[in-house]
């Protein structure tokens, strides 16, 4: 498939969050959730001491600055790195479904700090107020933390599971890694130990141990497999790459770093993947891959390429970027790690991105809601 044979509609565009919000210079790391009754809340990077968090009540056309979070089990911690949103879709514990997560990096320290965590905030009331549940891990400083947390849920075994990049072993550079949860509370790490001081279940952890496999993203597919898309940090160019397993529990040979995520023309892209999948769009559904920028790198005010595939992830074909970000230097920051989901029936692909207001001088989050047809299929409907 070329793409020539795949249409990108893109059915709305919206400023989720500009300068005039408070927030300046680079914010990145967008997140967003919709929830069961199609809320949807978005928050980001700002390195302003606390997590800001947007919603919307018409589907993404207008926004609100609506509440904030701030660490309240870590007193003094500074709660603004790297945050994923996510909404509970079972009672687990005290909580209810419909309870908000949000999973992020504290710091003791805002700048030089020599403790990290990766702690779950939570909210009952779709993300009006906000309280700190727990800590699910606890690393050092910089080159020995704990970042990038991902939850995701695993409906066989009634698991929640939250993958991250864990920094803090001496022998390794940097690995992927993970716990699970039962009841938000109580995580359960390698040989059945639980608790926040107890080894994390590695999944990546690179023969080479100069090599830093992080950003983590999965998603879980029609063919009931789950894809794990990651960086590999010290490669050239940051290439993007993929495991697959059907047990979120077993990655196989964790010094096997997987297959590189490359189009069917060599398009590739390096750094902070993100992936989604929706039934949508034939017999094995429609994958999306996207990430921040071109590899090898290049200046380009169109960003990195979005890969989609028809087939599981065997093959990629490569379209333009549907949020276009200047890269004539990667010190823009623009693109990096933005955020995929599909809407409940699996026809429309949210995706949010960074990227520079016209003065270029702060950067603004954006939502584009797209629909993705295989033209392949339509014509064999047809």
């Amino acid at each position: 498939m070329n793409h020539n044979d795949i249409s990108v509609i893109v059915e709305s565009r919206s400023s989720v969050v500009r300068p005039a919000d408070g927030s300046v210079g680079i914010i990145q790391y967008p997140s967003m959730v919709r929830l069961s009754d199609g809320t949807l809340l978005a928050t980001y990077e700002n390195y302003g001491w606390k997590y800001i968090i947007h919603r919307s009540l018409d589907d993404g056309i207008t926004w609100e600055r609506f509440s904030t979070v701030t660490d309240t089990l870590n007193v003094g911690y500074v709660a603004e790195w790297m945050p994923h949103l996510y909404e509970l879709p079972v009672d687990m514990g005290d909580y209810k479904a419909g309870t908000v997560i949000l999973a992020g990096t504290s710091k003791n320290q805002k700048d030089t700090f020599d403790i990290s965590t990766i702690t779950l905030h939570a909210s009952t009331d779709k993300g009006a107020t906000w309280s700190t549940v727990c800590n699910v891990d606890i690393g050092g400083g910089g080159g020995w933390g704990v970042w990038e947390p991902f939850l995701i849920y695993e409906e066989e075994r009634g698991r929640l599971y939250c993958f991250y990049s864990d920094d803090s072993a001496f022998a390794v550079g940097q690995k992927l890694v993970y716990k699970y949860t039962t009841d938000l509370k109580n995580w359960v790490g390698k040989d059945g130990q639980i608790g926040v001081e107890c080894e994390p279940k590695d999944a990546v952890e690179c023969a080479d141990h100069n090599l830093r496999p992080g950003m983590i993203s999965i998603a879980k597919m029609g063919n009931g497999e789950y894809i794990m898309t990651y960086e590999v940090d010290r490669l050239r160019d940051l290439p993007v790459f993929c495991k697959k397993t059907f047990d979120l529990d077993d990655w196989g040979d964790i010094n096997d770093y997987g297959t590189q995520v490359i189009s069917t023309d060599g398009r590739s892209f390096g750094a902070s993947p993100w992936c989604a999948w929706s039934p949508c769009g034939g017999e094995c559904g429609t994958l999306v891959v996207v990430g921040k920028h071109p590899a090898p790198y290049y200046h380009t005010e169109a960003g990195a390429k979005m890969l989609v595939s028809f087939d599981y992830g065997k093959s990629f074909t490569a379209l333009d970027n549907p949020i276009p970000y200047p890269l004539r230097a990667k010190e823009t920051h623009c693109g990096y790690s933005p955020c995929l989901f599909f809407s409940p029936d699996g026809e429309i692909l949210y995706y949010v991105g960074n990227t520079l207001i016209p003065t270029e001088k702060c950067h603004e989050i954006v939502l584009k809601k797209i629909r993705i047809e295989n033209k392949l299929l339509k014509a064999k409907e047809n």
